[in-house]
């Protein structure tokens, strides 16, 4: 099973999505996989796995979720399609595996893709806007006080809106959607 969470804009809840799929499927013992981008060289990339659980990394906040291994891929604007081999030898060891980024649905299809929401963000960037109808549901990880004006997009999606409690530890029915969800998925 491979999932890809995306989301809306910076901030809009992506990680805190990851840790909650992670917590909430804990025995699926989960490869992570935190991809970012960086401007000092947009032609190289990196991955390294982390194996700090105490760092303040997305990528030890993974493990110390309960993720059985984690990895960040940091590559450049121009660089990601050179790293996917790579990534590939990473995910294709992982019976479960939930990468972090919109950008990646270039080069992967997911058995799932989810997409968090912030509705305190009124951007909705590019990369998100370009893969909003490849979303199998959507996570509302706040809902601020009043709906953007972007609300009306996902609503006409008709897919499932999960809103989560920022502050609850797991997400009964996001989880039972995600475990339906592996044991309709073709086997690889």
């Amino acid at each position: 099973m491979l999932i890809v969470v995306g989301g809306h804009s910076r901030g809009s809840g992506k990680t805190s999505l990851v840790l909650a799929i992670i917590r909430g499927l804990r025995e699926l013992e989960w490869t992570a996989v935190k991809i970012s981008g960086h401007s000092h060289d947009a032609a190289s990339w990196r991955l390294a796995e982390e194996r700090d659980a105490g760092g303040a990394a997305d990528s030890c906040r993974y493990l110390a979720a309960g993720a059985q291994r984690s990895f960040w891929l940091s590559a450049g604007e121009s660089a990601l399609s050179g790293a996917v081999p790579s990534l590939h030898e990473v995910l294709d060891a992982s019976p479960h595996a939930i990468v972090e980024s919109n950008t990646i649905l270039e080069f992967l299809e997911p058995d799932l893709y989810l997409m968090a929401l912030d509705y305190r963000a009124a951007e909705f960037k590019d990369s998100a806007m370009r893969w909003l109808h490849r979303a199998d549901a959507f996570a509302l990880v706040d809902a601020g006080t009043a709906a953007p004006p972007w609300a009306g997009l996902i609503q006409r999606c008709l897919k499932p809106l999960f809103r989560l409690d920022p502050e609850a530890r797991s997400h009964p029915e996001l989880t039972l959607f995600i475990r339906n969800s592996i044991h309709s998925a073709p086997q690889h």
